[in-house]
């Protein structure tokens, strides 16, 4: 699982297309993944020129979706910083919880 220090609602959203990539272009390295301002970063290296497009293409994809998916549950959300321990997606739902202190960051299923 490539996304195992994430919670679950981007784990479930995104790990399996991560993991699809590796099956198609199995040469490819996975450099980094992490939270940036919001959403996922994800970082791979190819050998070969026109894999490293496609596959930052499909990363950037996948970046711009979790920008708008809740981190927690996977529903639509937006970046919010209030409250939270850093700029993180969160769902309406998800902000009152972690805001009232219900959720910790690393909320695993």
């Amino acid at each position: 699982m490539i996304l195992k220090e994430f919670n679950k609602g981007w784990s479930n959203k995104f790990n399996t297309r991560l993991e699809n990539l590796f099956k198609y272009f199995p040469d490819i390295e996975l450099e980094s993944v992490e939270r940036y301002k919001g959403m996922l970063r994800v970082r791979f290296k190819a050998l070969d020129n026109e894999v490293q497009d496609i596959v930052d293409s499909v990363a950037y994809k996948i970046e711009r979706e979790s920008a708008r998916t809740c981190e927690f549950c996977g529903e639509y959300g937006r970046r919010k910083e209030e409250f939270l321990p850093e700029k993180m997606c969160v769902c309406w739902k998800c902000h009152a919880l972690h805001g009232s202190g219900q959720i910790e960051t690393q909320e695993k299923e």
